[in-house]
């Protein structure tokens, strides 16, 4: 089988652009990663302290992946696939971990005297999260990754898998959001 070439001028305007913004965002979740972290002792921290934690780390992952990809996917099948793996599945880990930080701020304003797997209300918003489990099944499932004429990966999810994520998005951020009391 013959190899197909497909010559592009490297970096065009907008990958270029994409690499900048994605050099400065890791930049900056580094910065603030070390302000976070300087002078603190790990086993002291609280759970809801390791989440944020957690945030920034699953963040700039999500960073250096995709500036990482994003150099190489130009013609190659198998880097533009990875690129939308990589994108689901950090996306989707991160908004776990957001949504366990706002059922940890419910918990700690609901000012309950109860461990947390003894509280109900805890413990029914965790079972809220287990529908993430099969909404991230739907974007494996229908993630779309092809490589056009021009050699140009084009990612993205089909609408089978994007409109369960939107509805669910948008119903837990409104309940957690109304249980929390600024």
């Amino acid at each position: 089988m013959p190899i197909t070439i497909i010559s592009s001028t490297q970096p065009d305007g907008g990958e270029l652009a994409a690499k900048l913004v994605s050099l400065f965002s890791s930049t900056v979740l580094s910065v603030l990663y070390g302000v976070k972290t300087y002078n603190v002792q790990f086993k002291y921290l609280s759970y809801s302290r390791w989440l944020i934690l957690l945030l920034y780390i699953l963040s700039w992952a999500f960073t250096v992946m995709s500036m990482l990809l994003v150099t190489t996917n130009n013609g190659n099948f198998t880097s533009c696939l990875l690129s939308v793996l990589v994108c689901d599945i950090l996306y989707c880990a991160t908004k776990i971990v957001i949504y366990a930080w706002l059922i940890e701020k419910i918990y700690v304003v609901s000012a309950t005297r109860q461990s947390r797997w003894s509280n109900k209300s805890y413990r029914f918003n965790l079972g809220l999260l287990l529908p993430y489990i099969a909404i991230f099944v739907l974007m494996i499932i229908y993630h779309r990754a092809y490589i056009e004429p021009n050699g140009y990966c084009i990612i993205g999810i089909a609408p089978a898998g994007t409109v369960p994520l939107i509805i669910y998005d948008f119903v837990s951020v409104v309940y957690c959001f109304t249980k929390i009391r600024f």
